[in-house]
């Protein structure tokens, strides 16, 4: 279940927006009232994306994010190195492959956290 500002900051909507986006642009020289209300609404899209999460605070997301990856980056890399006397399970090597696909998923959602917000910054 999805609480309101995820479901504001998905995937989902960040393309709708996009392709809002692609139809203002596409438009500028052509209008009819379906293209002119989509553009109405794609820009009422875009404020309240702007308003429900502001600059700062999707700035400092990013930030956490990157450094909370950062740690996970390093926690998979110093895993092959644990002692062979500490036991854990899963087998270290098995954690570090989960841990790794954990990493990679997080590097995708900072990098359309980063996208949205620079996107979002350009047209506001």
């Amino acid at each position: 279940m999805y609480n309101s500002l995820e479901l504001i900051q998905s995937k989902s909507t960040f393309q709708i927006q996009k392709y809002g986006a692609s139809i203002m642009f596409q438009s500028r020289d052509f209008q009819n009232s379906v293209v002119k209300e989509l553009n109405a609404c794609w820009q009422d899209i875009t404020a309240v994306m702007m308003d429900y999460h502001e600059h700062e605070q999707l700035k400092e997301q990013i930030k956490i994010l990157e450094q909370f990856s950062w740690n996970i980056a390093k926690f998979t890399a110093l895993l092959p190195h644990l002692p062979e006397h500490i036991v854990v399970f899963p087998p270290k090597e098995e954690m570090s492959k989960q841990s790794n696909v954990f990493y990679f998923e997080l590097m995708k959602e900072c990098a359309r956290k980063s996208s949205q917000f620079n996107y979002l910054k350009q047209i506001h």
